[in-house]
């Protein structure tokens, strides 16, 4: 039902606006996906396939050692709150994260698959 406001027909409320706004849905809702799965599904999805992708790249194959490997590995071995380790001529992440490896090179190697596989999804 309207009601006039001044000579313009004003909003219909209550009953009115249920019957003009068309029948109301019946059955059942199940078959939709709820707003916030959808994107969960996509990224965790995203997750495996990049995280299968470096696992792959990194199956039965030799590693490479350059200059920047060994140097790497020697500033792993400074002391944890050192001014070489924080100021030094290398990066800190690397080597905090040999140094959480225990400097063996196949767990390093694991742990940066984990996480370029979490970055890259």
């Amino acid at each position: 039902m309207t009601t006039e406001v001044d000579g313009h027909a004003a909003i219909a409320t209550g009953d009115a606006a249920r019957s003009a706004a068309g029948p109301a849905r019946s059955g059942p809702r199940s078959w939709r996906i709820p707003s916030w799965r959808a994107p969960s599904v996509v990224v965790g999805m995203a997750l495996l396939v990049g995280m299968a992708a470096r696992l792959w790249q990194a199956t039965d194959r030799l590693p490479l050692v350059w200059q920047d490997s060994l140097d790497y590995l020697d500033a792993s071995k400074l002391p944890l709150l050192g001014l070489q380790r924080w100021a030094g001529p290398r990066p800190v992440i690397t080597p905090l994260l040999l140094a959480a490896t225990s400097h063996q090179g196949g767990r390093y190697v694991q742990l940066q698959q984990l996480l370029a596989g979490v970055c890259w999804a």
